[in-house]
């Protein structure tokens, strides 16, 4: 089921197996000579032992053929990291296809204000 959050200026898709929404906000434009290209912010929050992480997927810009993402990260909280959570955080996202391209960050250590946004929204709504 998707839907839209106006208030937000996202999307939001929600599984029956998932009970973490699926979320999706505009991430840049890029303009050429005739048209304009979109890229997308995918996200949703993790519970893995109590501990909040985040996973977002940056789509490519190319819109109607998204063959692979052009980035797939996990951001953990300085406090609550440990290489054991992080283990268990890979563990859950196996069933990737995608797996190994899984970059881990801090969220403290982003700079890209709309990234930053995304996270707080995700910490907040879920």
């Amino acid at each position: 089921m998707l839907k839209e959050d106006k208030l937000y200026q996202l999307w939001f898709f929600r599984s029956e197996s998932e009970k973490n929404p699926l979320y999706i906000m505009n991430y840049d434009l890029k303009f050429s000579e005739n048209f304009e290209i979109k890229r997308y912010l995918i996200g949703r929050k993790l519970q893995i032992k109590d501990k909040d992480i985040f996973f977002i997927l940056i789509t490519n810009y190319k819109v109607k053929n998204v063959y692979a993402p052009n980035k797939q990260i996990l951001y953990f909280s300085k406090k609550e990291y440990s290489k054991k959570l992080e283990k268990d955080a890979r563990k859950y996202m196996e069933n990737s296809v995608y797996a190994n391209l899984i970059e881990t960050k801090f969220i403290e250590n982003e700079t890209n204000y709309k990234i930053k946004k995304f996270i707080e929204f995700l910490r907040i709504k879920n």
